[in-house]
């Protein structure tokens, strides 16, 4: 027993030597080239300019909220998108018509993701999914509850 493990001490040791010196040196060339992209090309996220108001309000419970019947333009480095919330602070299609009350209904809650902050609202998740499902007649109305900002640390206290 003893004898194979002085036979794969060896390998084993330069292998290993050679995945870290691997890792090390990747990570370098990574770094390095995320360095030089910021140089050459640098981007400012903090160049947002709204139109139309602020999108959020304050709220003593959730820390912010969307604010409701709001209609703002955000423009930044790589996107230009309005976002239109409903009278329940809800992110809406500004060209779609009020759903009859027939149809299923489905709710989307989420952060960024789910609000599709960046996208118009075609372009949204839930958008798509009511597309999705309108063209395999099933009538349905999405409504996105998406808050861009929210994560684990909002309180539901029930």
């Amino acid at each position: 027993m003893r004898g194979m493990i002085r036979i794969w001490a060896a390998p084993i040791r330069r292998w290993s030597i050679a995945l870290v010196g691997s890792a090390i040196i990747a990570t370098t060339a990574i770094a390095l080239a995320e360095i030089a992209l910021r140089l050459v090309w640098p981007q400012d996220v903090r160049r947002l300019e709204g139109v139309g108001g602020a999108l959020g309000v304050a709220d003593p419970e959730l820390g912010r909220i969307l604010q409701p019947r709001q209609k703002t333009v955000v423009k930044g480095p790589e996107f230009s998108v309005e976002y239109v919330t409903d009278n329940r602070g809800f992110r809406m299609n500004p060209e779609a018509a009020i759903a009859p009350s027939d149809v299923r209904r489905i709710l989307l809650i989420g952060d960024s993701f789910t609000f599709g902050v960046g996208n118009d609202y075609p372009d949204t998740w839930g958008a798509r999914l009511e597309t999705i499902l309108r063209e395999r007649e099933c009538p349905v109305a999405v409504t996105n509850a998406g808050v861009p900002g929210y994560d684990t640390r909002q309180r539901w206290d029930c």
